[in-house]
């Protein structure tokens, strides 16, 4: 019954009883450890994230994979953090998934985690591109960067458009400094004569 009990927005009581199935190596209690660690900050943190080491399935692709389809944003957010680091196909299809998730930071996370995968996917290049248009400034700004470290050449007019955008530009410029090419070069240029002359 104190599991159900974890199911909470009570921060204090989430704590108590995550630490406290953590301490009794309850597995059970890996998401609410997620949450306390996520959400509550100071020690509860401290201490959930010190239990959370201890757990191997955190370091498994399927486990984590499972973990994005919870309820709670923060255990989505960190299985989606986890899996930034990993190479595996596998997580490619439940990170563009996640990618439209109806939380921004979560969104952002697997943006950032799908980044690696853009050079060889084009569905993955595709959702980015066209994140770099539409929604919220920080997932714009992530999936400019991430065309630009993947090198994506056909991000190249949409990474443009970005140039227009003053909270998007300096990724912009950087994305087509890395991507290369003369279109990127030549737009740059026209928005620095531009703004030369009118100021």
């Amino acid at each position: 019954i104190l599991i159900d009990l974890a199911d909470t927005h009570d921060r204090a009581m989430l704590a108590a009883i995550a630490i406290a199935l953590g301490e009794a190596r309850d597995p059970r209690a890996v998401v609410a450890l997620i949450r306390t660690f996520v959400e509550c900050g100071g020690k509860n943190a401290r201490k959930a994230d010190e239990i959370l080491r201890l757990d191997s399935r955190l370091e498994d692709v399927e486990f984590l994979i499972d973990l994005l389809l919870n309820r709670w944003p923060a255990v989505r957010k960190f299985a989606a953090e986890r899996l930034r680091k990993s190479e595996d196909p596998r997580v490619i299809d439940p990170l563009l998934k996640v990618s439209e998730d109806e939380d921004v930071d979560v969104q952002l996370v697997a943006v950032e985690a799908l980044g690696s995968f853009a050079k060889a996917e084009k569905r993955v290049a595709s959702r980015l591109i066209d994140a770099c248009a539409l929604g919220d400034i920080t997932i714009r700004q992530a999936s400019v960067e991430a065309l630009g470290v993947a090198q994506v050449e056909e991000a190249v007019p949409n990474i443009i458009k970005a140039l227009h955008n003053v909270f998007l530009r300096p990724r912009a410029e950087e994305a087509l400094r890395r991507i290369g090419g003369r279109q990127g070069y030549l737009a740059m240029k026209r928005i620095q004569r531009r703004e030369a002359l009118f100021g």
